[in-house]
């Protein structure tokens, strides 16, 4: 009676072909990941952004932050109490600070945290425009993104309108993924009296 069993070229052949089916699954798997997370470092940041509008015109000014680069729940509590607009503040947990560690050893003392870096530009007060001192209300919200680090080569210029004014401002390390998923850059999100971005800067 012959008994029937896989030969070592047959056992070889079918671990090939799992290894090759591995290396086209894995990396896809991990680039749904990095998009997903994406998707809900912004979707969060619409939340928010909501809020503070909300926000700002009962109070006629964004919630202040404690230091410059604060980290996001320090300054956005204001959020939920004593009113709530907003259910919580898990909208500005970053998916992407996972690491601490790294994120200190890079230098960065705006993600001291977990959470997204808030910028409040109330906090620097006035703005002077030929003598006359002008006030504005604007907001940065910045995610670590992909790679987390902290910022990146590339930036863009974006115009703050002050009445008749314009005032240039640069927020540095726009996360990009033509590149790929895992590229440079933070997801940032600008709102307030910014009319908008007029000129994109790469650097090489």
């Amino acid at each position: 009676m012959n008994s029937k069993a896989f030969t070592l070229i047959e056992l070889l052949i079918v671990v090939a072909i799992i290894a090759i089916l591995a290396a086209i699954a894995v990396p896809n798997f991990l680039e749904a990941q990095v998009r997903a997370k994406v998707s809900r470092v912004k979707a969060d940041m619409r939340s928010v952004d909501t809020a503070l509008g909300v926000y700002l015109v009962d109070y006629n000014k964004y919630p202040q932050m404690r230091d410059a680069g604060s980290n996001a729940k320090d300054a956005l509590w204001r959020l939920t109490t004593p009113i709530a607009y907003i259910t919580s503040l898990s909208a500005v947990e970053d998916p992407f600070l996972q690491n601490i560690d790294a994120v200190a050893a890079a230098g960065s003392a705006t993600f001291a945290k977990d959470d997204m870096s808030y910028t409040s530009f109330s906090n620097y007060g006035i703005l002077q425009f030929g003598g006359n001192p002008t006030a504005f209300e604007a907001f940065l919200l910045s995610s670590m993104g992909p790679d987390n680090k902290a910022g990146a080569l590339n930036f863009r210029l974006y115009s703050v309108a002050i009445g008749a004014n314009q005032l240039p401002f640069y927020v540095d390390g726009i996360y990009d993924p033509t590149n790929g998923t895992i590229s440079d850059g933070d997801v940032n999100r600008l709102n307030g009296e910014v009319s908008g971005e007029f000129y994109t800067l790469l650097a090489n």
